[in-house]
């Protein structure tokens, strides 16, 4: 690139030409004070009585109002950007000595201002004898400049806010350099700025990958309500956490997986906010349940129509949204038209569509408008005066039906309806067998809630239900004895349910799977929780199917401010590692040193703990970024010391965390009392959202070469169990008889799992070699419960991608789990189900390949496909025929079931580090 500056801008050097022929004393100053940043009174004083000492103080004033200034204060002046550049060439072309000199002036003066002022005034020196610059020197400077406004801390804030002000006023020739620019878009990136217009032809990658600079990793809270999405910075208490990449603010995209044309809604999180998405879907089912259409539509909807036996190219449905802008659907879902509304216009209700699909009517301001879909004629309908309350279609077909406001909106002869208290009542028609007469009111079923939408198919002899969850009801008529409903399963929480002429459902609810995308490229696949909770006692909502990662922290030495520092930036790295709950510790209860009551205990904190001013920062530092903090307790001596037990000590070191924000407590120890297991779960119990786990004594390792499982253990707050579950003490790749025992042990332990129970696995840290004890990491991770890895194993390859893949599927942290048939011996089958995901887990403790043979009747049936979650490739699976699955040595695969048909968008897993990530897209038949 040429560092030739262009010919300065005729218009302004012509003026200032003129100007010097007038005042050439003024023009003359003027110069002399180009090369400065902002010229304060002192510096104007200092250069006036320097380069024109037999002016007078006039000549001061009349420049602080000239033309040549743009913008003058109490105590400063700006030059006209364009009037300096002007006047640096007039300078450039006084003798030499003189424009050092004024150089120097200007240094000298500025000497103590801050850095980004100097480097400012180094870039107009440069503008003086640009040819006497080279282009690696000038590029140099940018550069550094570059890399403090990319540096980070509030520092880097400061200097990016300057760097706004002074870029802009650089010559033309200078912003022509793609630093130039790339310093302009990171101090706008850092201050959640949108850039300035690139007054320069550039591609588009070099703002992208300036705007790359200043990002750092931001945790962002993620919650799937029933209503669509919560995003939240800091995340959110409860909220799953996602790593994305941003500053002041971090730009997401997000698409609803019913999307019938997935066009993403772009958001903005800043620091300290929370944002709600919200989504209406609508989905079309046949009479078996088979889904036929399915459409999603960012926002909330006041109201959905459908068509009830709609032509091929008519109007399926229509979806009136909180803003009155009414969205026309056609079979597939895609939107075919709208019906906007203005900025004033009166709110919009009662929306209605023909049986048909060929008219739309609503009410605006009491008034009823039907629109002919075919022609796009609308007309108001008309009527006696009275305002409009309802209207709507007979499902025969025929006019417009209004109800006005004298009468009661809801109809007398309605066919079906349900109570407050979730009874559905229809009206007997002839041929219902011992039902009374033609029109009587007969009971049809109980609804488990308060019903939102009840419809009843045309031919009289099916009504649906639904109620503000995933389920839709069935009852078929005429009813007998107590008859119990049908369910079909929902991936959306539905209200609203519409009756077709071919016995099928129009569902419309809100919520539904999502797909979030950040500005890397990383997706993730948010499905809410449309399952009922299983029943697991006062266990907190966080902790089920939560993977704790046991860590000694701190650890550290360093005290005071470092000592903070250093424990942020390793809370930092372990959330960046995916983990959700940090166990630290543990605090060693020991026997009193005399100089306490006799019968207290001492407590030994784990090194480096006493040198924090406060304890505490570990918890507000540790919330901050999402993480849930238990502390370890270790009661072994409390145990074995004389006397009655000490408790005071114990509870009150337990209270003083949990007054702190402390999430949970996990006690080891051999034969802890059962009376202080007791007092401790009531203490935990007085608090919201606490775990208490009691992590039991592992036998040592013994030389047997099976897995071992003891299925003692105890119940406790929150109906926490923890269970030993240890894995080849003394093995070698060769014994078949370790390998086989996989498959035994993992039955043991999902069987001794009792309704209401959490069951933790915590994984010894000796006794296993690394390959081991990585396997039995991998176990774990796919067994409902919670596992308790050592932090330095779940940073490891592959359990890491295990990891991160758990937490993206809800089948693997709060499904069921079932074991197929023993097929190979040491390679299990393990199905985990939720909703209406189904994800295969499979291990291999063999030292050779072995192949698992699955029927689709294990998975749900029909054909189908397998997606591998940790490679990304796909299997085919025909109708019941027997699917060969390798797995390696030592090797684990989890595989999503894949019903018929095409993906939904956002189908996609995070692979494992150094795979290929796999997208939609890379998903075909």
């Amino acid at each position: 690139m040429t560092t030739d500056p262009p010919a300065p801008d005729e218009e302004m050097t012509a003026f200032v030409e003129r100007l010097a022929r007038r005042r050439p004393e003024l023009v003359r100053l003027a110069e002399c004070l180009s090369l400065a940043a902002d010229v304060e009174r002192s510096l104007l004083r200092r250069v006036r009585l320097r380069f024109q000492p037999r002016s007078s103080s006039g000549l001061e004033a009349e420049l602080w109002f000239s033309p040549l200034v743009e913008a003058a204060g109490e105590h400063s002046l700006q030059l006209d950007p364009v009037a300096a550049t002007v006047l640096r060439r007039r300078l450039a072309s006084r003798p030499r000595e003189h424009v050092e000199a004024v150089w120097a002036c200007t240094r000298e003066a500025h000497a103590g201002a801050p850095a980004v002022t100097r480097w400012f005034e180094e870039l107009l020196w440069v503008d003086v004898f640009p040819a006497a610059v080279p282009a690696a020197q000038l590029d140099g400077r940018l550069r550094r400049v570059l890399a403090a406004v990319g540096a980070a801390g509030e520092a880097a804030d400061e200097l990016g806010r300057w760097v706004l002000h002074y870029v802009p006023r650089l010559p033309p020739w200078l912003l022509r350099h793609e630093n130039a620019r790339r310093i302009q878009v990171v101090s706008c990136e850092r201050l959640g700025l949108e850039p300035p217009p690139d007054p320069f032809p550039r591609p588009a990658v070099t703002d992208e990958e300036a705007r790359a600079l200043a990002r750092r990793t931001v945790p962002v809270g993620v919650s799937a309500r029933s209503d669509g999405l919560v995003l939240s910075r800091p995340p959110a208490p409860g909220s799953r956490t996602v790593f994305a990449p941003g500053a002041r603010k971090v730009r997401l995209e997000v698409v609803s997986a019913y999307a019938g044309v997935p066009e993403p809604v772009r958001l903005e999180v800043w620091e300290d906010q929370s944002l709600r998405l919200r989504f209406v879907v609508v989905e079309r089912l046949e009479a078996d349940g088979r889904r036929v259409m399915t459409l999603a539509h960012p926002g909330s909807a006041e109201e959905v129509a459908a068509a009830i036996s709609a032509e091929a190219g008519a109007v399926h449905c229509a979806v009136l949204l909180s803003e009155g802008a009414i969205v026309l659907h056609g079979p597939d879902g895609t939107p075919v038209g709208s019906v906007p509304t203005g900025a004033d216009a009166p709110a919009r209700r009662s929306l209605a569509l023909s049986p048909g699909g060929s008219l739309l009517a609503w009410i605006e301001d009491g008034t009823a408008r039907q629109r002919d879909l075919t022609t796009g004629r609308e007309v108001t309908v008309e009527q006696t005066g009275r305002a409009v309350v309802a209207c709507h279609y007979p499902a025969g077909g025929g006019e417009l039906v209004l109800t006005y406001e004298q009468q009661d909106p809801s109809d007398p002869g309605r066919p079906v309806w349900a109570t407050d208290r979730g009874d559905i009542w229809a009206r007997a028609e002839a041929g219902d067998g011992e039902a009374p007469e033609p029109g009587a009111p007969v009971l049809v079923g109980h609804a488990p809630w308060q019903v939102t939408s009840v419809a009843r198919s045309p031919d009289g002899r099916t009504v649906a239900a639904v109620g503000g969850d995933a389920r839709l009801l069935h009852w078929e008529l005429p009813p007998g004895g107590e008859p119990v409903p049908r369910e079909t399963r929902l991936g959306f929480f539905a209200d609203r349910v519409f009756a077709h002429a071919d016995g099928g459902w129009t569902v419309a609810g809100t919520g539904g799977p999502l797909t979030l995308t950040t500005e890397d490229g990383d997706r993730y696949f948010i499905t809410p929780d449309t399952e009922d909770c299983a029943t697991a006692g006062d266990l907190a909502s966080w902790a089920r199917g939560c993977v704790v990662a046991v860590a000694r922290w701190p650890g550290t030495h360093d005290g005071g401010e470092a000592g903070l520092r250093r424990l942020a930036d390793r809370l930092e790295a372990a959330r960046e590692d995916g983990v959700d709950c940090l166990a630290v510790g543990p605090f060693l209860f020991t026997p009193s040193d005399g100089s306490q009551t006799p019968g207290a205990r001492r407590v030994v904190h784990p090194p480096g703990w006493e040198s924090f001013p406060d304890p505490g920062a570990l918890l507000s530092e540790a919330h901050r970024r999402g993480l849930r903090i238990l502390a370890d307790i270790e009661l072994t001596a409390v145990a074995d010391g004389p006397g009655d037990p000490p408790v005071a000590s114990v509870l009150g070191f337990v209270r003083w965390w949990l007054d702190h924000g402390l999430d949970g407590v996990r006690v080891l120890g051999r034969h802890v009392p059962r009376g202080l297991l007791t007092d401790l779960r009531h203490l935990v119990d007085g608090y919201d959202e606490r775990v208490l786990m009691r992590v039991e004594d592992m036998s040592e390792p013994g030389t047997t070469t099976a897995l071992s499982f003891s299925a003692s253990c105890h119940v406790m707050a929150g109906s926490f169990v923890t269970t030993p579950f240890l894995l080849w003490a003394d093995a070698h790749d060769a014994n078949p008889t370790a390998a086989h025992t996989i498959w035994g042990a993992t039955s043991l332990l999902l069987n001794a799992a009792g309704p209401g129970v959490q069951w933790g696995y915590p994984l010894p840290a000796d006794g296993l070699g690394d390959e081991r004890r990585r396997l039995a990491a991998a176990v774990l991770l796919g067994l409902p419960g919670c596992p308790m890895l050592p932090l330095e194993v779940l940073r490891e390859t592959p359990v890491a991608g295990l990891l991160a893949v758990r937490r993206d599927h809800l089948a693997l942290t709060h499904g069921s789990a079932r074991l197929l048939e023993p097929g190979v011996p040491g390679v299990p089958a393990l199905v985990r189900e939720h909703g209406n995901e189904t994800v295969l887990c499979l291990v291999n403790g063999a030292a050779r390949a072995e192949t698992r043979w699955v029927t689709t009747a294990n998975l749900g049936g029909g054909p189908g496909r397998l997606l591998d979650l940790l490679e990304g490739s796909v299997t085919e699976c025909p109708d019941d025929a027997p699917v060969p699955l390798t797995v390696e040595a030592g090797g684990v695969r989890w595989l999503q079931w894949l019903p018929p048909g095409p993906p939904r968008p956002g189908t996609f897993t995070r692979p494992v580090p150094g795979t290929p990530r796999v997208r939609a897209s890379d998903v075909r038949e």
